[in-house]
């Protein structure tokens, strides 16, 4: 993928039973390790990073990743990058640029709430 790149981890989010309440339960196994992956930094939540939940101050920060292309990756999802646990947000979309026929793999958008 990229010279330099960093490895990311995908933990798979895949229901694995149900709690006494009925509610899904994941056990958040390992689904993928990418290595030489791009990172770069993101607006967690298009604000400005802080905003107010539950009557607290919280700070969403946001990463884009870009695993190779045809990565097993779904919005259930989690991913490890640079030792922190981080919420895949949306759906993965692969893209492949329209003038060099570039696919610099599937983007793939993080965040991680504080406070």
């Amino acid at each position: 993928m990229f010279p330099f790149g960093e490895p990311v981890t995908i933990l798979d989010g895949a229901a694995t039973g149900q709690d006494d309440d009925g509610n899904d339960v994941a056990a958040w196994p390992v689904k993928a390790t990418y290595e030489k992956c791009g990172v770069a930094p993101s607006d967690g939540n298009g604000t400005g990073g802080n905003e107010q939940t539950d009557a607290r101050d919280t700070v969403v920060i946001g990463l884009t990743v870009f695993l190779p292309d045809g990565a097993d990756v779904s919005p259930a999802d989690r991913a490890i990058v640079r030792g922190q646990t981080w919420e895949v947000v949306g759906e993965p979309q692969a893209w492949q640029n329209p003038f060099t026929g570039w696919r610099p793999g599937v983007p793939v958008a993080l965040r991680r709430v504080k406070g």
